[in-house]
């Protein structure tokens, strides 16, 4: 008896030299199918007699789904799709593919009902086709056929547990999915219910912003958004590298944060640059605000200036980015689908950012969309807070004690 593989390869060899060698190759054609392997030679040669041969473009259909079964096929070469739905590839439910020396439509010798599924050529494709109605009457007149049925048990018992491997895989997954859809539902409850709060409270922001405390009233807003979330995080059972909280990547991410950052600062001091040398009411306004390290607004002095830099730098700007991209924007990113769902999670979570900012003035909250969206898009490309967090402080500071955005605005 010839191995599957010669058995393959000698009419695969056939096929690539013409249809009259494929049919002299016939009668050794079944010798390498686990299928026949229960059966003689002779047995194998006798079914062999009964098939044709078959070939198949990439795309064509071989059965159609709910069709009456007329033939066992055995793949010579080439691959064959099994799957359920719609004719078109890019909607129907892909079961299985099969290569040379598997076989379909075995399943009709059992039962005789309308095929399950279709069968569609993926490449260039050669088939055998044993016909169903001789082949039950081989089997049902000569008992020396009845070893089929028991390699018909074997291979359907190796199907099962392939299916139920997969089964189980999918149901994990999906099981995973809708765990993360249920804590990104309960965050953005919460992202909801933090809004709200804030709206209630914006009239008291906007009298501790007149009064200079602005720092204040940002703390205790990113603090209050803090908890909440922490404690969805908390209850999620979601790894920390969910919400951006890893160090991995640092080092692409601390470079990317330092490089685009810089030619964003350059940005903003070139429009600046041409508002002065284009508006009448802006030609006596310095390029350079005031140095980070200068005397902070209303004559104070060093120290006070570096304790508000700090919590700056160190509390608020860190709440922020949590909140925002690790909790919001990294959510939705998994809770949405679609072609744009990246940039639907980074515009939906900057627009949060940007009304949080609207107690300081309503161009001031326009205005941090741009940042926003460019720090979005760092943490997308990393997946970590470390370089939105290092852009937002730098880009912050710049912004606010070099190009002196704030008083710009006033």
């Amino acid at each position: 008896m010839t191995t599957r593989g010669q058995s393959m390869s000698a009419l695969e060899d056939a096929h690539t030299h013409g249809g009259e060698t494929v049919e002299a190759a016939l009668p050794d054609a079944l010798d390498g199918v686990p299928l026949f392997a229960c059966l003689t030679p002779q047995q194998r040669r006798q079914l062999a007699d009964m098939a044709s041969v078959r070939r198949v473009k990439p795309g064509e259909k071989i059965v159609a789904q709910e069709s009456t079964p007329t033939a066992l096929f055995v793949v010579v070469s080439g691959e064959v799709e099994i799957s359920r739905g719609a004719d078109d590839a890019a909607e129907r439910h892909q079961i299985r593919r099969l290569g040379p020396g598997e076989t379909f439509g075995e399943l009709a010798l059992l039962e005789d009902l309308p095929t399950s599924a279709s069968v569609y050529a993926t490449l260039p494709t050669t088939l055998l086709a044993v016909p169903l109605v001789q082949l039950r009457r081989i089997m049902s007149r000569d008992a020396s056929f009845q070893p089929l049925f028991h390699g018909l048990a074997q291979q359907l018992n190796t199907r099962l547990r392939t299916l139920t491997d997969v089964t189980v895989g999918a149901l994990e997954r999906e099981v995973e999915a809708l765990h993360a859809r249920i804590t990104v539902g309960t965050l953005l409850i919460a992202t909801v219910a933090l809004l709200s709060g804030f709206t209630f409270s914006l009239s008291v922001g906007v009298q501790l912003a007149r009064a200079g405390g602005q720092q204040m009233i940002v703390l205790l807003i990113s603090t209050v958004g803090v908890v909440g979330m922490g404690l969805v995080v908390r209850h999620s059972h979601l790894p920390l590298s969910f919400w951006g909280l890893t160090v991995q990547r640092w080092r692409p991410a601390i470079r990317d944060a330092l490089f685009y950052s810089l030619i964003f600062f350059g940005l903003m001091l070139a429009i600046k640059w041409a508002l002065i040398h284009t508006l009448p009411s802006w030609r006596d306004l310095p390029l350079l605000y005031r140095s980070p390290l200068g005397a902070s607004a209303g004559g104070a002095g060093l120290g006070p200036y570096l304790a508000q830099l700090g919590i700056y730098v160190l509390i608020v700007v860190p709440l922020q980015e949590f909140i925002v991209r690790g909790c919001i924007q990294g959510g939705l990113q998994e809770f949405l689908t679609g072609r744009h769902r990246v940039l639907w999670a980074i515009i939906t979570s900057n627009l949060f950012f940007s009304v949080t900012h609207s107690y300081l003035s309503s161009q001031f909250a326009l205005l941090t969309l741009l940042p926003g969206l460019f720090w979005g898009w760092l943490y997308y490309r990393e997946r970590t807070l470390i370089g939105p967090m290092l852009s937002h402080a730098l880009i912050g500071v710049a912004g606010i004690d070099v190009v002196g955005i704030l008083d710009l605005m006033k």
